[in-house]
């Protein structure tokens, strides 16, 4: 198991965990917004479009002023499923992908190590 800092580990889960494993199909195609909720209503067709490149998705129907979509990552998508807040996402996301991430006595530990060491 990797022991990462909270940036690294952030980035390495957006950038290997599926957003498709938490995203919800809409009967007549296109995934169902965790915001909106397009997908769910009368033509159940989903305005989120995943972008395989780059693992992020982005809803069409509810861009925020000024932007052309509502973009979100697993992150968003993993505090949507199980109603949490960010830190027990990361630590969900980072379950799943067998990652650890340092906690804060750990980094002081190591930069103290460094300290001495140097």
């Amino acid at each position: 198991m990797a022991t990462m800092n909270r940036d690294d580990a952030r980035q390495y889960i957006i950038d290997h965990l599926d957003c498709r494993k938490y995203l919800k199909k809409a009967k007549k195609g296109g995934y169902i917004c965790i915001y909106c909720g397009s997908g769910t209503h009368n033509n159940q067709t989903g305005a989120v479009k995943y972008y395989e490149s780059t693992n992020l998705c982005a809803c069409h129907a509810c861009p925020p002023p000024g932007q052309k979509a509502h973009k979100f990552n697993v992150l968003d998508l993993i505090q949507h499923e199980y109603n949490c807040d960010y830190n027990t996402a990361l630590q969900i996301g980072a379950d799943e992908l067998g990652i650890t991430i340092e906690t804060r006595a750990d980094r002081i530990d190591r930069i103290a190590k460094e300290y001495i060491h140097s």
